[in-house]
This record gives C-alpha cells, sequence and structure tokens, in this order.
C-alpha cells in the first residue's frame, strides 16, 4: 500500500481541510467532539497564538485515511531554547484526544503517522500528549516505534472519565443505585422545594445566545470555582471561545445548556455536548451562595434523566475523579500520557520536572493543582 504523507502548517490549509476532516472523524474509532474540526479550528483561532501548527495527514490515492492533529510551541522557560514540543491542538481544553484513523486502514495509517513523527519529523524534541483513551491503539504503536529507535518514552494515568452506561433505562438505574442514593436525590428536592420555586430551561440549537452563554458565565462567577481560581469560563478569551463554540456547536445540535432557577433567579447550569450519541459533561458550576439546596445535584438528576429519555447510549462525566461523579458512575476510563524524548540536557529535565513528577503527584488532587498553577505561569 503505497501512502502519502503531508504536513499542514498554515491555518488556511487547516480550515479547508474541513469536510475532509469530519468525514474522517466518522468512520474513526476515535470519533471524539474533541477531535472534530470545529473544536480544534475555534480552539486554534482562539489560542494558536505563539505556536506552529503541525498537523500530520496520510493519505491513500488521494483519500484521507489519517491525521495526527498537531502542533508545536517553544520550550520555557526562556533558558530551554533547544527546540520544540509536540502537543494536541486543543490542549489543555481536550477531555479526550487522540489520532484519527480510517476503520479500513486503521494500523497502517497509524503506523505511518508514527513513524514518520518519531524518524523523519525534526522540529521537536519532546512529544507530550495527553488525555489518550487507555484502549486506544496510538499508544500501543507510539511505544513500540520509539522503542525501535531507542528513543526514551514512557506513559501514565493522566486522569480518570466515569460514565454511565444507560442500556437499562432510567427505572433500573435508579433502582440499583440504591436506598441511600434515592433517599439523597428527594432530600435535595425537598431542601429545594422548601426554599422557592424551582425550574430549569433547556437551550440547543438557535436558542443558545449570547444572553444564554452570559448566563452561564454569570453563575460560574459566583461558584466556588472562582473562589478556588480554577473557573473554566473566565478571562476575556476563554469568553469569546466558548461564546463561539455555543453558536458553532448549536447550529450543529451539538450543544445543551441547562440552568436551574430558584425564584427566578439562575443558581446553577450544566454545558455539555451531544454528539456521537453520548452525552458529554463539559462544566457545571452552582451559585456557592445556595449551596444547602442542592443544586449540583438538581441539575445533575435533571441531565442525567434526560440523557435516559433521548435514549443516548452514554453520559460521560468527562475527565475528573471526583465524589459526586463515582456516586453516579459505576464504569470509568483511564486517559493516559505519553512523554517521547529526545538526548539533550534540557528536554529531560522539561520531562522529568514539568511532565514525570505532575505523574508522580497525581494520586493528590491539592498537590497536582498547587503544581498545575505552579507550571501555568511558565507556560
Amino acid at each position: 500500500m503505497i501512502l502519502s504523507i503531508s504536513i499542514i502548517e498554515n491555518e488556511k490549509e487547516f480550515e479547508e481541510l474541513h469536510s475532509q476532516w469530519d468525514n474522517l472523524l466518522k468512520v474513526s474509532a476515535a470519533n471524539s467532539i474533541f477531535l472534530t474540526h470545529e473544536w480544534l479550528f475555534t480552539w486554534w483561532r482562539h489560542f494558536g497564538k505563539g505556536k506552529r501548527l503541525s498537523i500530520i495527514t496520510i493519505r491513500r490515492e488521494g483519500e484521507l485515511i489519517g491525521i495526527a492533529p498537531l502542533m508545536c510551541r517553544k520550550l520555557v522557560p526562556a533558558c530551554f531554547k533547544q527546540g520544540g514540543i509536540l502537543e494536541f491542538i486543543g490542549t489543555p481544553f481536550n477531555d479526550e484526544a487522540d489520532f484519527m484513523a480510517h476503520k479500513d486502514f486503521f494500523r497502517d495509517a497509524l503506523s505511518a503517522i508514527t513513524r514518520f513523527l518519531i524518524k523523519d519529523y525534526p522540529l521537536w524534541d519532546i512529544i507530550n500528549l495527553r488525555e489518550i483513551p487507555v484502549a486506544s491503539l496510538t499508544l500501543k504503536i507510539l511505544n513500540e516505534t520509539a522503542g525501535e529507535n531507542k528513543i526514551l518514552c514512557s506513559n501514565w494515568i493522566r486522569s480518570i472519565s466515569p460514565f454511565i452506561k444507560t442500556g437499562g433505562g432510567w427505572n433500573k438505574f435508579i433502582k440499583d443505585k440504591g436506598s441511600k442514593f434515592r433517599n439523597n436525590l428527594k432530600r435535595a428536592e425537598r431542601l429545594a422545594g422548601q426554599a422557592g420555586q424551582i425550574e430549569y430551561e433547556v437551550f440547543k440549537e438557535q436558542d443558545i445566545t449570547d444572553e444564554v452563554i452570559k448566563r452561564v458565565f454569570d453563575v460560574e462567577r459566583r461558584s466556588w470555582k472562582e473562589k478556588g481560581g480554577t473557573p473554566l469560563l473566565s478571562g476575556e478569551r476563554n469568553r469569546k471561545f466558548f461564546g463561539d463554540i455555543g453558536k458553532i456547536f448549536s447550529l450543529k445540535n451539538w450543544m445543551v445548556v441547562y440552568i436551574l432557577k430558584l425564584d427566578g433567579r439562575d443558581i446553577a447550569f450544566q454545558m455539555c455536548f451531544d454528539y456521537n450519541e453520548k452525552i458529554w459533561e463539559y462544566t457545571t458550576a452552582y451559585d456557592r451562595d445556595y449551596s444547602k439546596v442542592s443544586p449540583g445535584t438538581m441539575i445533575l438528576n435533571i441531565v442525567v434523566k434526560d440523557t435516559f429519555d433521548k435514549k443516548k447510549r452514554e453520559y460521560d462525566f468527562l475527565r475528573g475523579d471526583e465524589q459526586y461523579k463515582r456516586m453516579w458512575a459505576e464504569d470509568k476510563r483511564e486517559m493516559m500520557q505519553i512523554g517521547i524524548v529526545k538526548k539533550g540536557i534540557y528536554p529531560l529535565l522539561y520531562f522529568y520536572i514539568n511532565m514525570k513528577l505532575r505523574a508522580i503527584l497525581n494520586k493528590n488532587p491539592i498537590l497536582v493543582s498547587i503544581y498545575d498553577t505552579l507550571m501555568r505561569k511558565f507556560n
């Protein structure tokens, strides 16, 4: 089989690949919302400054059969001037990432990408790929190719993504969760009812306007995330990015926004993606002044039940193994991080300080949070 390889390094070529990109994604095992052209190209337009596109494409007789959606940035701090670091486009906003390959040419396409990347593509010192599903063949082939070329390669669990299978139906799900779980839901409903009039709104398609996105921003601003320094939607660039994603995804019917209200005041929200017969919980928050009425539990109950009612195959909490997710979900996926390092003092220092150290701290959420905050100041 004769395959041709090319590198996309400019935004115009990236944009023009739109229809071929999403057609390939539909026949790829890695059919994730975070690999759609809409998500990655929009992210690039907002956050690509200072980085270089390094998208590897594989074609067979002109047909696109593989994509590695990569970008390159310089190593920092300033003393690290030896080369660049290759990452997935969308890092760190992606909750899932991978190489894409046509199901009929899966191994051939992935093997061609990894061989070219490790043996023939010179513009990197470190490959740092996050949030790859543990079952992905990409991990196996990257490890094999690095080993064959005697290049340092290591991988570890980056995050946990709990999820709920919906095949048995809502009533069976609630029954199987047990009396304690059901009593907690009833208690949340009772507390909310005592506090005032509870209602919720659901927005999708053209209903997701700038005003709806603003309401979501406002709730997050009043949430524990703002106080703890982890708001996803804060900052002008982030707000513009998610505003554009809301418009683009609403036209595709890929986004759903739920807003919970108490006596007419927005007290909680959940922003979800509706893609590939799954509901993906991307971000959620509630007004900390109303924590006693359990708004987080209330809105989660609404969204998960709606997922069952719509007969989606799965509700995916995405990354983060928080306790509230474990209360709802029995199943979970491991998301991996792989690091591949060329020889040299600076790449090796970066690898062990910026990547491997975090893996060691991974079991302690507080230390990870402190570490990530410090690293953001240098990246």
